[in-house]
């Protein structure tokens, strides 16, 4: 993931996680698509209250700025240390943590996602620390390989047993982005499901009758759930790590579908298990970071932060999945966000009416353009019909 640029989070978000302090008085928004947002004054004085509130905390409590909170912690848990070996880390020797350095000293106090509160992490961390190792360290500075350094900003690890964010509770303000619905950090397996009804299930390598002249000149290959790779070397590190095929395996599939060959009945065949890892790899390294991308360039050019919930953020994905948001010549952002032909221009702005009249300049509306707007403005319900049974669709949309 790139380095987002810093926006703090104002402490009424902070609350909804179990991350903050006592309850503070939240905006009241009618409709989920309406737009919320906040002044930088608004946002710069809710953290500067978050940290007032957390330095009268109990002296009995260590508040260096090595500890760490769970998402999903409840509003009576205090932070707690990572183990190094047999010590506990502090600030001063916070150098000594890197990616792999996962285990905690102690549970916290209680899980809001645990059907029995009870949070169990000490004991299972080892299995339930997403990848074993830390997400969005510091790739420039290592104590060898695969052991990059921890960024108190960025860093965080995930529970999957509980779909937890654990982060440095002080320091953490690009991970608050995550949590409060700024940015995307995981896809939910309700998004799983319906990107299998829209994408399908293959599990060999085929040509997409669907794909663009532009995809078939880089002699474009799809498999598992709407997973790609071409030509020119793109998610091929995946292939390898998940199904173990070398470059020679892979030049000879591309050739081989670009010549007719059916792979259905070969080696090369995948499970549905593979096709969902496949998915989320591509989607943690490419896609969610072009999405965050724009996100946070929208954000800076309105002036404002914009939150979303988890389903309106999966129907940005999903653009960003089957459209592309490839960033601009700077390697900033996609120039898409203020494109208003670009769905995804609506979408940032919770813009329903003129989502509608955008998709109309060019149609009816497709199976899957319709189908992910209503993923963004209503639900996770997957209308699997066509033409003009999808009639009833756009009518709840508003065409």
């Amino acid at each position: 993931m790139p380095v987002w640029p810093f926006i703090p989070i104002v402490l009424y978000l902070l609350t909804l996680t179990g991350c903050g302090g006592p309850d503070k008085p939240k905006k009241k928004i009618e409709d989920e698509n309406q737009e919320e947002t906040y002044s930088t004054e608004e946002i710069i004085d809710g953290v500067n209250e978050t940290s007032s509130e957390q330095n009268e905390e109990s002296d009995t409590l260590c508040n260096c700025n090595a500890c760490v909170i769970c998402s999903n912690a409840t509003l009576t848990s205090p932070p707690v240390h990572i183990k190094g070996g047999d010590t506990l880390i502090h600030l001063e020797n916070f150098e000594e943590l890197n990616k792999t350095t996962i285990e905690l000293e102690s549970c916290f106090e209680g899980c809001r996602k645990s059907p029995d509160g009870k949070c169990k992490i000490d004991k299972n961390y080892k299995q339930w620390i997403e990848d074993g190792e830390w997400k969005d360290t510091d790739n420039l500075i290592n104590q060898g390989e695969g052991k990059e350094i921890l960024n108190r900003e960025k860093s965080y690890m995930l529970c999957c047993e509980y779909a937890g964010i654990i982060y440095f509770l002080k320091d953490g303000q690009e991970v608050w982005k995550l949590i409060n619905g700024e940015l995307i950090y995981y896809l939910s397996d309700n998004y799983i499901k319906w990107l299998e009804t829209a994408e399908g299930f293959e599990d060999y390598p085929y040509l997409d009758p669907e794909d663009s002249q532009e995809a078939k000149n880089r002699q474009n290959v799809t498999i598992g759930i709407g997973f790609t790779f071409d030509n020119t070397g793109r998610n091929w590190d995946i292939l390898k790590e998940v199904l173990g095929w070398t470059d020679t395996d892979i030049n000879s599939i591309i050739s081989g579908v670009y010549s007719g060959k059916n792979y259905s009945n070969t080696n090369y065949t995948i499970t549905k298990d593979q096709a969902i890892q496949m998915v989320n790899i591509a989607a943690e390294r490419t896609y969610m970071p072009d999405l965050n991308a724009a996100i946070n360039a929208y954000n800076t050019q309105s002036g404002s932060v914009t939150t979303y919930s988890q389903r309106q953020l999966e129907a940005m994905f999903d653009y960003s999945y089957n459209n592309g948001l490839s960033r601009n010549v700077g390697g900033i952002y996609s120039s898409s966000i203020n494109d208003q032909d670009q769905i995804i221009y609506y979408y940032l702005r919770k813009d329903r009416a003129n989502a509608v009249k955008a998709v109309k300049n060019f149609g009816n509306g497709t199976r899957r353009r319709l189908n992910q707007m209503n993923l963004f403005f209503y639900d996770y319900n997957f209308v699997d019909k066509s033409d003009t049974d999808l009639d009833p669709l756009r009518q709840k949309l508003g065409f």
